[in-house]
C-alpha cells in the first residue's frame, strides 16, 4: 500500500489521537495502528518527526502490550510478533505487506 509522507504523518496524528481516546480498541485499529508502527520503523528518515515521537510513546506503551492477546499474536524471528491467523507481523525484518510503501522515501 502506498502513501504520502504527509498522509502518512496525517495518519499518525489520527491513530495517536485515537490511541489516547480508546480503552478497547477493536482488531481493525490494532492492525492498522500496527501497520504505522511497521512503516516508521522501517524508514529512519521518519524517526525526527514529532508525529513519529507521539505515536511512537503511545503504540509502546499501550497498544504493544495488548498486541500478543489481542491479536493471537507470538514472538517469532526474536523481536517481532506473528498473528498466523491473521497472517501479520509487527517488527523484526518487514515485509512490505505488513507496513505501508512512503513514496516521498522510495522514489528519492
Amino acid at each position: 500500500m502506498d502513501i504520502t509522507r504527509a498522509d502518512l504523518l496525517a495518519a499518525l496524528e489520527r491513530a495517536a489521537t485515537g490511541i489516547e481516546e480508546t480503552t478497547l480498541p477493536d482488531q481493525e485499529d490494532l492492525l492498522g495502528w500496527a501497520r504505522l508502527w511497521n512503516t516508521i520503523s522501517f524508514y529512519p528518515e521518519l524517526q525526527k518527526s514529532e508525529e513519529v515521537a507521539r505515536f511512537h510513546q503511545l503504540f509502546v506503551s499501550r497498544i504493544l502490550p495488548q498486541l500478543p492477546a489481542k491479536l493471537g499474536m507470538q514472538t517469532s524471528r526474536g523481536m517481532s510478533l506473528h498473528s498466523p491467523e491473521l497472517d501479520f507481523t509487527v517488527g523484526g525484518l518487514l515485509e512490505e505487506r505488513y507496513r505501508y510503501r512512503v513514496r516521498d522515501l522510495e522514489d528519492s
